[in-house]
């Protein structure tokens, strides 16, 4: 059975060194479209943008889940400078090359060398390049990521030691 979970309702901005128990809360939003109309997605543009106004936004790497993967979160964050990871749904479209158009996320084949180093990719309404990862994780299931950082030397274990933090 698939839906959504009825849980506490709070979306909340956490800074973090990457240290066991170093977590302290930057903002939080209770989450209640009825009273308030906003989705998850405006509640964490305006923590960030409110964070990041009033310089308390330190980091150089934000971390989040799919939830806030979309379009206008990914250029909000870029656009004030800062790198991300995140995960991506498996019906996404990327785009890998003109000559492929538009493809579904899960019907990608591996690049040539691949996924330990990921592949440089477009997403649809995102006018930067992003790397996208494909990892398979030890319950089994398949998990996407992105990041806005291009280095060469970006390789999966290094994305696996970013995204850990998040949990």
């Amino acid at each position: 059975m698939h839906g959504m979970a009825t849980g506490i309702g709070l979306v909340n901005l956490v800074r973090s060194s990457g240290g066991a128990g170093d977590f302290m809360p930057l903002d939080f939003r209770l989450y209640a479209p009825d009273q308030d109309t906003k989705t998850k997605n405006n509640h964490f543009l305006d923590m960030f943008q409110q964070v990041a106004a009033e310089g308390k936004l330190l980091a150089r790497t934000i971390l989040f889940d799919s939830w806030y993967a979309g379009s206008t979160d990914l250029k909000k964050v870029h656009r004030a400078g800062r790198m991300f990871f995140t995960t991506l749904k498996s019906n996404r479209f990327v785009n890998l090359s003109k000559e492929t158009g538009c493809q579904k996320l899960d019907s990608l084949e591996p690049p040539a060398p691949g996924w330990s180093k990921g592949v440089e990719v477009r997403l649809q309404e995102v006018p930067f390049g992003v790397k996208l990862f494909k990892l398979v994780v030890t319950n089994g299931d398949i998990e996407r990521f992105i990041t806005n950082y291009l280095a060469a030397h970006l390789a999966c274990e290094m994305v696996i030691d970013a995204v850990e933090v998040r949990w």
